[in-house]
């Protein structure tokens, strides 16, 4: 079963920028550098972003959280310590529909 692991972020508006430069030029490469998820997209309203990244199973999100999670984590908060306030949820994907 597809795991969605989704990080959301309300962003000073003076930081969104600069926010959504690091995510799609650091961040998510590297995220996706660690062979856990197969997928990330990363939306925008305004100052806040979402980041939806897709896991084939529980096992590879356990595998992120114990080798990778801390670091990653680190980095972001060493790069904005104030002005963003960020939300982690994880989610079972039940269905999935595509047009015919």
């Amino acid at each position: 079963m597809k795991i969605v692991y989704e990080v959301t972020a309300a962003v000073d508006p003076a930081l969104a920028d600069r926010f959504e430069d690091f995510m799609a030029e650091r961040h998510l490469p590297d995220m996706m550098a660690t062979g856990c998820f197969l997928s990330a997209t990363l939306t925008r309203c305004v100052d806040r972003f979402r980041i939806t990244y897709v896991a084939a199973d529980r096992a590879a999100i356990n595998k992120y959280a114990a080798e990778y999670g801390e670091r990653l984590r680190a980095d972001t908060i060493g790069r904005f310590p104030n002005g963003v306030e960020i939300t982690r949820e994880t989610w079972d994907v039940i269905a999935i529909y595509n047009s015919p």
